[in-house]
């Protein structure tokens, strides 16, 4: 009967069909409340309510069907407390309950279903602490806990959330059994450390955490995921530096960890996530360079470069754009406003219209920036120094000079005055060594020469040429 236009309350008269097996009013329109008669359907495997308008409370004689299975009440209006007689139905393996109005606390009764597969419980306004009785859960695959207004307790007295909280916080071995798989509790008002054996729970592929006054180190709590894909765990407390151990979670597509107090550097092998596609580390204490290693990826992989938001906001990396980001063939959304770069901005796509505002040093022809040649010339005049663009061609038409008068030089003490007048063709040819050095003077006078600013060498990568 799902998906038909049945308008109108459930008929009690239902809980009559004590044999029936299998029965879905979902997406039917049905309103008002659900009959306590339900609860006599002792033989029922599969139970769908969900995506309609029902309202009023769950019935505890639910407690009743021992043999269901699959319970959706998911996407209506119903409110009122979760019924801890719901513990009594053991054999239930998915349990949805969300996007309703259900209050008050998480009954610990839920820790008896233990071939529970998918615990559903998000956006509703359940409160009080989640009861460690989940943890006996070993069968669990997904738990979905996000936007309700879940807080730590201690004893019995809810925690300000100013105060730093010492013991019961989130369960400590929602992955026990070593197949959960989802793990969503962001929004909420939860504190303290995540669960210890999150760390080693190698099959979970999504994790929502963001929202929340959660702490720990960022480097240390969390491990090598070889099945995750998206983690969430931005707006929190943690801290630390971040671990190369991102790099090695070969299907990262999404790591947001915006809005803690992480520091340090960005680790180069974060480069190495061949399939991530948003990284945002906005808000944070990162210092350093931009590694160059974020451009290797489609170099690594002999793919298409996948990533297409990148935020580095708020941070304090200094140096220059790595001119190899230019390679971002697929960023959309590229955000590395209020740092303290400084430099040429990359030629691409991508950052003409990127979000580099705060960086006093950056310029290049993007707008809102100056030119680099205006921005070189007049830092130049300010200081009373000679700007680059200028000490290199006369540096490179220098060393070109040295060279023909050492080439002459040399000759000339190899011949003869008496045959002074001779033909440029009688001079005696020069050594093989003279010929390399005067080989390496014409490459590094032209080299000095070069049309492109960028491309000439530095001072200090001459003066190694010269010294070898």
């Amino acid at each position: 009967m799902y998906t038909n236009n049945l308008k109108g309350p459930i008929p009690a008269s239902l809980g009559n069909l004590t044999n029936l097996a299998w029965l879905s009013l979902s997406s039917s329109s049905s309103s008002g409340s659900i009959p306590p008669e339900m609860g006599n359907l002792s033989s029922l495997v599969e139970l769908y309510l969900d995506n309609n308008l029902l309202t009023g409370p769950i019935p505890s004689a639910f407690g009743n069907l021992r043999n269901l299975t699959l319970f959706y009440l998911f996407n209506n209006s119903l409110s009122g407390p979760i019924p801890s007689e719901l513990g009594y139905m053991t054999s239930l393996t998915y349990l949805s309950l969300q996007m309703n109005n259900l209050s008050g606390a998480i009954p610990a009764s839920l820790g008896n279903l233990r071939n529970l597969l998918e615990l559903k419980l998000y956006e509703n306004q359940l409160s009080g602490s989640i009861p460690n009785e989940i943890g006996n859960l070993n069968s669990l695959v997904d738990l979905e806990l996000s936007e309700n207004q879940l807080i730590v307790y201690i004893g019995s007295r809810p925690q300000p959330v100013h105060r730093t909280v010492a013991t019961e916080r989130l369960p400590q071995n929602v992955c026990k059994g070593g197949l959960l798989r989802d793990f969503t509790a962001s929004e909420n008002q939860l504190e303290g450390p995540i669960p210890k054996d999150l760390k080693n729970c190698t099959s979970l592929e999504r994790i929502f955490l963001g929202g929340n006054r959660l702490t720990g180190n960022i480097y240390s709590d969390f491990g090598v995921y070889p099945n995750l894909y998206i983690i969430d765990l931005s707006h929190n407390k943690f801290y630390g530096e971040l671990s190369s151990s991102w790099g090695r979670c070969p299907n990262l597509a999404t790591l947001k960890i915006s809005g803690n107090n992480i520091t340090g550097r960005i680790p180069p092998e974060i480069g190495n996530s061949g399939q991530l596609r948003r990284l945002n580390l906005s808000s944070n204490g990162i210092v350093g360079d931009i590694p160059t290693e974020l451009k290797s990826i489609p170099i690594e992989m002999g793919k298409l470069f996948q990533l297409s938001d990148l935020d580095l906001s708020h941070n304090l990396l200094t140096g220059t754009i790595p001119k190899e980001l230019e390679g971002l063939q697929n960023v959309v959304n590229l955000d590395l406003s209020y740092n303290q770069l400084q430099g040429l901005v990359p030629h691409s796509l991508a950052f003409r219209n990127a979000s580099l505002q705060g960086n006093k040093g950056l310029c290049g022809n993007v707008t809102g920036l100056m030119p680099c040649e205006q921005n070189v010339l007049r830092k130049g005049h300010k200081n009373n120094k000679i700007p680059f663009v200028i000490v290199f061609p006369l540096l490179g038409a220098a060393i070109l000079s040295l060279a023909v008068l050492g080439i002459i030089f040399s000759f000339k003490r190899k011949v003869r005055y008496s045959h002074f007048s001779a033909t440029v063709s009688s001079f005696p040819r020069p050594s093989p060594g003279v010929q390399d050095k005067l080989r390496l003077i014409m490459e590094v006078a032209s080299a000095c020469l070069n049309a492109i600013p960028e491309s000439r060498p530095t001072m200090h990568s001459v003066s190694q040429m010269f010294s070898t």
